[in-house]
């Protein structure tokens, strides 16, 4: 298997992840076929499948590589601001796959959910030190509950007409968010 610094795996993930989020702007994720998205890009099926169980290992692949710029911002910002932070790191980027995707495809959304669950996770088991949470609630159990007010959140504002205001998103996050930075920090 090619290693992952390869400039040609590099290159042809690069093009299946573009080729992916074009298309995703215009179908719903359950309606595309890995042929279609290795006509598009121009990569053969036996590359496709060199990198990629399936379109779904692309998808995450996709969802990684266009959010992790949220997880590099400064913790304060996730928890507190959570919604400036996403539009800052990927919102703006990835706009026009939500606006398709949001309520029009099942299997896109439970893959977004998961996806960010699973980093959600990582983040607060890697920042555990760093946040004040209630302590009768399982630790394991928080990130779905971070989570989860995310995207209830999201629904409800899908509702509003006009613009969004991310930073009233925030405090409303705000209100019923049960973490928090630990002092010092």
């Amino acid at each position: 298997m090619a290693k992952q610094t390869d400039l040609r795996v590099i290159k042809t993930k690069k093009a299946l992840n573009d080729t992916l989020l074009e298309i995703l702007t215009i179908k719903n994720f359950s309606d595309i076929t890995v042929n279609e998205i290795c006509n598009k890009s121009l990569i053969h099926r036996t590359t496709f499948y060199k990198h990629f169980m399936d379109k779904i290992d692309l998808l995450q692949y996709a969802l990684k590589e266009n959010t992790k710029e949220f997880f590099i911002l400064d913790i304060y910002d996730r928890l507190h601001k959570p919604f400036q932070s996403m539009e800052k790191s990927f919102v703006n980027k990835l706009n026009d796959v939500f606006e398709k995707q949001m309520n029009n495809d099942k299997e896109f959304m439970d893959e977004l959910i998961k996806h960010f669950i699973e980093v959600f996770s990582k983040d607060f088991k890697n920042n555990i030190d760093k946040v004040a949470t209630p302590t009768h609630i399982p630790q394991s159990l928080l990130p779905y509950i971070y989570g989860s007010n995310l995207l209830a959140i999201i629904h409800w504002s899908d509702s509003l007409q006009g613009d969004l205001d991310y930073s009233k998103l925030d405090e409303i996050f705000n209100e019923i968010n049960i973490i928090s930075l630990n002092e010092g920090n």
